[in-house]
């Protein structure tokens, strides 16, 4: 897990668009923002206004 939470702490604080490195999901969840990390998936929702980075869920690519 801390894998995961140090991913994203560098995309977020990074200089970059944390939307360059991930892939949009598509149809009603078009706004959720998809990233693999190792053998793990994150969903996540990208709160550009509040600089904020929500995780909606983890979970194993297998």
């Amino acid at each position: 897990m801390q894998r995961i939470v140090n991913y994203l702490d560098k995309r977020a604080e990074g200089p970059g668009d944390p939307r360059n490195t991930g892939r949009a999901l598509v149809g009603p969840l078009g706004k959720l923002w998809r990233y693999r990390i190792g053998d793990s998936r994150v969903i996540c929702d990208i709160q550009t206004g509040a600089l904020r980075v929500l995780v909606i869920r983890v979970g194993r690519r297998d």
